[in-house]
């Protein structure tokens, strides 16, 4: 958050409300290791709250009120003296819930320090500093816990996204190689056994045979015309197909058969007879001579 261009207004309460807020939690983090939220932080700690504030006399006024009834320039005052004139203590030194001033704060700790250190003192004081230590790290520990578990599960959303990306990126291809294969079928010559003389020119009445992906061979015949000097191709087609068949042979007699001729080109073609034929039951098809 960017500070206000004016120091006066909700806008700059608001925002110096917060600084306050988190630089207190960031201090309690760094000094002592607890965690709470920069929201949760209150100038009156309450009893059940893990922190209490070590203040200077002259700062016992800024801590009567809570955060969200501090004006800008108390506000500011708090920011600048977190860590100087205004410190915290862990709750377990004071129990009471009561702010401390620096001169109770340093003779209640020597005085614990002098009651742990006496000869023969076998009270569980000395173990108030172990245990709060070994609960802050269990406390840690949950929530570390915590955060990896949510890490883990968003990692495994990620994942199962990434699953399902690449399913559908699978199934594309596959329809993509699918079609691309129909395609190249329907323009594939079988068998091309084209017949050439001398010259390199494609010998007349030579056979040749043309398949397509939903029905049985196409067989085209040429016969080369000398007085038209065109060459004359009809077929016939075993058994009888529809139109979108007929047409997409058509297809691929005049733009595959006609660039093989190296006398000719598609424009030479006289034309181009798409026959069905097919006899009665026990009859074969008639073929060319």
């Amino acid at each position: 958050m960017d500070p206000p261009r004016r120091n006066h207004g909700n806008e700059a309460r608001s925002y110096w409300r917060q600084q306050c807020r988190e630089k207190l939690s960031f201090y309690l983090l760094n000094e002592l290791g607890i965690v709470v939220n920069p929201n949760e932080i209150r100038l009156k700690p309450r009893p059940d709250d893990p922190y209490r504030w070590r203040l200077s006399p002259s700062k016992q006024s800024l801590f009567k009120n809570q955060l969200s009834k501090q004006g800008t320039r108390g506000c500011k005052e708090i920011f600048r003296s977190v860590g100087e004139t205004i410190t915290a203590v862990s709750a377990s030194v004071v129990g009471d819930g009561s702010e401390m001033e620096a001169s109770e704060v340093e003779q209640t700790i020597l005085s614990g320090i002098s009651t742990v250190c006496q000869p023969g003192n076998h009270d569980g004081n000395r173990l108030d500093s172990p245990k709060e230590s070994l609960a802050h790290l269990l406390y840690e520990s949950e929530k570390q816990v915590e955060t990896m578990e949510k890490q883990l599960e968003n990692s495994q959303s990620i994942i199962e996204s990434l699953r399902k990306e690449n399913i559908l990126m699978q199934y594309k291809l596959e329809q993509t190689a699918t079609t691309a294969t129909r395609a190249l079928s329907e323009m594939a010559i079988i068998n091309t056994n084209m017949q050439y003389d001398a010259t390199g020119f494609w010998q007349p009445g030579s056979m040749h045979s043309f398949t397509h992906p939903n029905s049985p061979m196409f067989r085209a015949k040429q016969s080369w015309d000398k007085d038209s000097s065109k060459c004359k191709m009809v077929d016939s087609i075993e058994p009888e197909v529809d139109d979108g068949i007929r047409s997409s042979f058509r297809s691929i007699l005049v733009c595959t058969v006609a660039p093989e001729m190296s006398f000719m080109t598609s424009s030479h073609v006289d034309f181009l007879e798409i026959r069905a034929q097919s006899g009665k039951e026990g009859k074969k098809p008639p073929t060319h001579k």
